[in-house]
């Protein structure tokens, strides 16, 4: 994925994030990486990494106040996180 979709889909989970929890509810947030494709086992990992850190900073810097709305603030204690695992 590029760079600009992995920034673009991070920032989206995280204001979701925020939204959610302000209605009250817990969010679920799963980053989507396709696996599909002849790319290699390392690279694949390499990209859902480089995706969940992705996911993370943008959840603090929601958490933070630092969004384009302040009161959309993510609480990190109350959110699932559901990641893909990434074996050969």
């Amino acid at each position: 994925p590029s760079r600009l979709s992995v920034h673009s889909n991070a920032h989206a989970l995280a204001r979701y994030s925020a939204l959610v929890q302000e209605c009250g509810m817990v969010p679920i947030v799963e980053p989507e990486v396709l696996m599909d494709g002849e790319h290699s086992a390392k690279l694949c990992y390499e990209k859902t990494s480089e995706v969940i850190k992705k996911c993370f900073d943008e959840l603090i810097l929601n958490k933070n106040g630092q969004c384009f709305i302040r009161h959309d603030e993510t609480n990190l204690q109350w959110f699932l996180f559901k990641a893909k695992c990434v074996s050969q």
